[in-house]
């Protein structure tokens, strides 16, 4: 993905962490990878989908719930946001989209589909669980990226 960092980020999955490749550095120095323990914009190493919402914010979904690196390369940890009985950093998420309305819509295979409302005092989350699938051959990245994006705010 080309983002305003000059960077194109890829993830590995299984505990991989993110490798991001700067085409812009000296060859001995493009690539660079980051983990959970040494990246605080990070909320877990298994990393499933990396999204660049309109402000150029990247999001992180997880194993180990969302997190985001702002434009400016800041840290924004969820960790301790309550999604229905739940704290974020036990709630694996697996996709993410944003809404025409800019709140983040995250598709969880433990907590279905909830909405994180984004607004000037930071991050809270707004209709926890909107969908939940019961189903555990159902494939809730999938369903979720079907979905019209005029349906989601």
């Amino acid at each position: 993905n080309h983002s305003v960092y000059g960077t194109y980020l890829d993830c590995l999955l299984m505990d991989g962490g993110v490798y991001e490749v700067d085409k812009k550095a000296p060859v001995a120095q493009r690539v660079r990878n980051y983990y959970a323990q040494d990246a605080p914009w990070l909320a877990g190493s298994c990393v499933f989908h990396i999204y660049e919402d309109s402000k150029h914010n990247l999001w992180f979904a997880t194993r180990n719930g969302v997190s985001m690196r702002t434009v400016n390369g800041e840290a924004v940890r969820l960790d301790t946001l309550q999604v229905g009985n739940s704290q974020m950093r036990n709630v694996p998420t697996m996709y993410m989209t944003e809404g025409n309305d800019g709140d983040m819509w995250v598709a969880s295979n433990t907590h279905g589909v909830f909405r994180l409302h984004c607004d000037e005092k930071g991050v809270i989350p707004f209709h926890v669980i909107l969908l939940r699938m019961e189903s555990s051959t159902v494939c809730m990245p999938i369903v979720f990226t079907q979905m019209p994006k005029d349906a989601f705010g």
